[in-house]
């Protein structure tokens, strides 16, 4: 692992033709979106950055959408797009909102959880508009409420009524998402160290989980490496031993993978959670044939401590 602390690998979605291989694909899927628009008579705009927005100013950001059909043959992507933007219909996304805006707070409570989203998700001239707060660099966490046929991030409005603050909402949201089901998974990387990484995989809350508290399997004496490359995958190393670079460089080609098929990318980079409960973000760069790792302060302090000593 190079210390590289001066550079920065923030990065964020790679430019288009993300996530198509091809840029005809690219093409291809617009015209898919365009064409189920069309038969419903609702023009619409398609932007350069994968959103398209209705006259009305409904907007439909269609990077997980694109993300799905990039990883099914060309021939289901009318079916997919069919399936995901029906549930959008204004209508009955209205009469849905309207129905959970005047439901009472002990109704509610139950269907809250957090999403952890890539900065900019939520746009800056409407950030303070929505319920959220910041955990990860280079994130942000937002309250959804579970309203069937999708996740609403919850306006500053909604919660008004509540006579809850933020920090009792966010409490009942991750207590909602440490209590579904989870199936962890583990897996051995070769090398000297044979690290053993614990795995959740297929959960739409799998990455909300690094936020919960006691949610992941296990915890090193020197905390844990997390990769969240996207909201379906979470992957712990339990950090007890350091002998080599291996287990970092996985991870770091576990969450660059993650975010770059989807659906739902968050992140490239790795997250340290301190033993207290902190996290540091580790900044990272993948490429063909090389991967780096920008450790943070507290992180690379971690390391040097762990390194073997020189024989």
């Amino acid at each position: 692992m190079q210390d590289r602390t001066r550079h920065d690998f923030s990065g964020s979605l790679p430019p288009l033709p993300f996530p198509f291989p091809q840029r005809r694909d690219l093409a291809r899927f617009r015209d898919t979106v365009l064409a189920w628009f069309r038969r419903r008579n609702r023009p619409v705009r398609f932007g350069p950055d994968l959103v398209a927005t209705e006259p009305n100013g409904l907007q439909h950001g269609l990077v997980n959408l694109a993300q799905e059909c990039s990883l099914a043959p060309a021939a289901a992507w009318p079916a997919i797009v069919g399936n995901r933007l029906g549930l959008s219909d204004p209508r009955r996304l209205q009469r849905t909102v309207q129905h959970a805006a005047e439901a009472p707070f002990a109704d509610l409570a139950p269907r809250l959880f957090v999403r952890i989203y890539p900065a900019g998700h939520l746009p800056e001239a409407h950030l303070d508009q929505f319920v959220h707060r910041v955990d990860l660099e280079g994130t942000v966490t937002a309250l959804v409420l579970d309203i069937g046929p999708s996740m609403l991030t919850v306006p500053r409005p909604f919660v008004a009524p509540w006579g809850q603050d933020d920090a009792a909402l966010f409490a009942r949201a991750l207590q909602n998402v440490a209590a579904l089901p989870a199936e962890w998974e583990t897996s051995t990387l070769p090398g000297p160290a044979g690290a053993v990484l614990d795995h959740l995989c297929g959960d739409d809350f799998a990455s909300s989980r690094a936020l919960c508290p006691g949610a992941l399997p296990r915890y090193g004496r020197h905390g844990n490496l997390l990769a969240l490359g996207k909201r379906g995958l979470l992957s712990s190393w339990a950090i007890d031993a350091m002998a080599d670079t291996l287990p970092i460089e996985g991870m770091a080609l576990l969450a660059a993978a993650g975010f770059r098929t989807g659906p739902g990318s968050i992140t490239p980079h790795l997250y340290w959670r301190a033993p207290d409960g902190r996290f540091e973000r580790q900044q990272t760069s993948v490429d063909q044939h090389h991967v780096q790792v920008a450790p943070s302060p507290g992180f690379a302090a971690v390391w040097r401590e762990l390194l073997p000593e020189p024989a």
